[in-house]
C-alpha cells in the first residue's frame, strides 16, 4: 500500500514546510484553482487527515474546515437544507490526493480517518454523483440534488450539485473500568 501512516492535525499545528505542502496538494489536486490566501485557509481548519507516504510526504488528505456565513447561508437557500452551524459545524472538503499517486482510493483513506475521530455533525457537496453516492452509502450522508444559481461564483454557476449531510453520529457509552 502506498499509505504508510495518517496523521490527525489541527490546522493551527502545522508545521510551516506541511502548510507549504498542503498548499501545493490542494492546488495540484484540483481542490482549488489559486494560492491566494490558501495557506491562511490551511492554518485556519478545524481537523486534518494527512496520508503520509514512506517518506513522510503527505500525498493525499482531507479535511474540516469552518464554512464562511455567507456560503453557509448560500447553500442553504439554493438546496433547501438546513445546514444551521449548531447541527453542522463542520465541511468536510479538501478530498485530495497527490497527482502522481495512481490509486484513486487513497484519499478516502483520510475520510475515513477523520470522520472515524469526529461524530458531529458535517456536510460537503460535489458535483460527482459517484462521490456522493458512495458518501451516502458508506458513511451514512444523506443527498440532495440541487441546481446552484447562475449567480453563484463562477466555478460552480448553473451547475447540478450534491449536498451531503451527515447528522451528529451517538457516542457509544463509556464504562469505568
Amino acid at each position: 500500500m502506498l499509505a504508510d501512516t495518517i496523521k490527525l492535525r489541527a490546522g493551527l499545528a502545522l508545521r510551516p514546510a506541511q502548510v507549504s505542502e498542503l498548499t501545493a496538494l490542494l492546488v495540484a489536486g484540483g481542490a482549488v484553482p489559486l494560492t491566494d490566501g490558501l495557506a491562511d485557509r490551511v492554518r485556519h481548519t478545524a481537523q486534518w487527515a494527512l496520508v503520509l507516504d514512506a517518506d513522510a510526504r503527505i500525498i493525499a488528505c482531507a479535511a474540516l474546515k469552518y464554512p464562511e456565513r455567507s456560503y453557509r447561508t448560500r447553500l442553504s437557500r439554493e438546496s433547501g437544507c438546513d445546514l444551521s452551524r449548531s447541527i453542522f459545524p463542520f465541511e468536510l472538503g479538501y478530498l485530495v490526493r497527490h497527482p502522481d499517486v495512481p490509486d484513486t482510493r487513497i484519499a478516502s483513506l483520510a475520510m475515513r480517518a477523520i470522520l472515524g475521530r469526529f461524530g458531529g455533525g458535517v456536510f460537503a457537496t460535489t458535483t460527482l454523483q459517484v462521490l456522493a453516492n458512495a458518501a451516502r452509502r458508506r458513511y451514512g450522508f444523506t443527498c440532495f440534488s440541487y441546481q446552484t444559481s447562475p449567480a453563484s461564483p463562477a466555478a460552480s454557476a448553473g451547475k447540478l450539485m450534491y449536498l451531503l449531510r451527515r447528522f451528529p453520529q451517538p457516542q457509544p457509552e463509556r464504562t469505568e473500568p
